[in-house]
């Protein structure tokens, strides 16, 4: 009755999650139908102060160009486009090209697995194009996932066979490797910092459908390699549910007048600091044939507000 793995628990908590995420999506839409149907009554009756009130509720107080930005030391305020520019190539180029140091003996205990090196099926293509949201802004060729998802089986076709052609001779188009960075304030902390901002990568779709079909086996993978304890992008293992465990051992160390002892490891920006060149040395590892040269001589452009 007690074994946190039995299959009757697992599929329990698969509903109970299911039905709060149903819940939550439907008052949401209801908050979202309810202040649609205020602000198009303000509208019909031009109560011009009531519906720019009622607008901001939503998207909060508008912003107009873009802010002036400190150096990377703090000591100077830096108002040009052209310094602005230069400061924020600065700040992606240190914040994105970490240098990591790990023992890379720990490399031998991967375990290998040939299926990552299959050149992709048309199976694996429609998946990932299947998976793509919609209503996304496109990268740099201007291309919205909507074209592909309506394309159907020639358009699919096509892809496939661009992306079977870039797997066999182990070059990826410049296009797909090039993105625009958007850079989005963060709504706290002192706008004239850097790091006060978060910057959204935008990439060419079709790139982004091979990425995913990259992912899609990466995944498959890491299901075998990580422990159960390895939670946070893995699939029924959010956040969510480790702070309801934290909260059962905290109550029941209570009970039993049992000692708990926590540590809580901020790692800053860790999602950005991933070792890229690791990355590289991990795949031969586990036999994953992709070619490293995929990734050089990309280019960026970064848009500001």
């Amino acid at each position: 009755m007690n074994d946190p793995k039995s299959a009757t628990k697992r599929e329990t908590l698969k509903k109970c999650k299911s039905a709060v995420e149903r819940t939550t999506r439907n008052l949401k839409n209801q908050w979202w139908r309810h202040k649609s149907r205020e602000i198009q009554k303000l509208a019909d009756v031009n109560d011009t102060r009531g519906f720019f009130k009622a607008t901001k509720e939503i998207y909060g107080p508008s912003t107009h160009g873009q802010a002036p930005l400190k150096s990377q030391d703090g000591a100077t305020i830096l108002k040009s486009n052209t310094e602005i520019g230069d400061r924020w190539r600065e700040h992606f180029d240190d914040l994105l090209n970490h240098k990591a140091t790990i023992d890379k003996r720990i490399l031998d205990m991967i375990p290998k697995d040939y299926y990552l090196a299959r050149i992709p099926s048309l199976e694996e293509v429609k998946i990932a194009i299947t998976a793509m949201k919609n209503n996304k802004a496109a990268g740099p060729d201007g291309i919205p996932p909507e074209i592909y998802k309506l394309g159907g089986d020639f358009v699919q076709h096509q892809l496939h066979q661009l992306l079977v052609k870039i797997w066999t001779n182990e070059v990826v188009p410049s296009d797909f490797r090039d993105a625009n960075i958007i850079t989005i304030y963060k709504r706290k902390g002192d706008r004239s910092e850097c790091g006060n901002y978060r910057g959204i990568s935008l990439l060419a779709t079709a790139g982004k459908i091979l990425a995913r079909i990259l992912n899609n086996r990466l995944r498959t993978l890491s299901e075998r390699i990580l422990p159960e304890t390895q939670t946070g992008f893995s699939p029924s293992r959010s956040t969510t549910d480790m702070i309801f465990t934290l909260r059962q051992l905290q109550e029941k160390c209570r009970e039993q007048h049992q000692p708990l002892y926590l540590a809580f490891i901020d790692l800053s920006k860790a999602i950005y600091r991933v070792s890229r060149e690791l990355l590289w040395d991990i795949q031969p590892s586990m036999d994953a044939q992709i070619n490293s040269s995929g990734s050089s001589n990309s280019s960026t452009t970064i848009c500001t507000p």
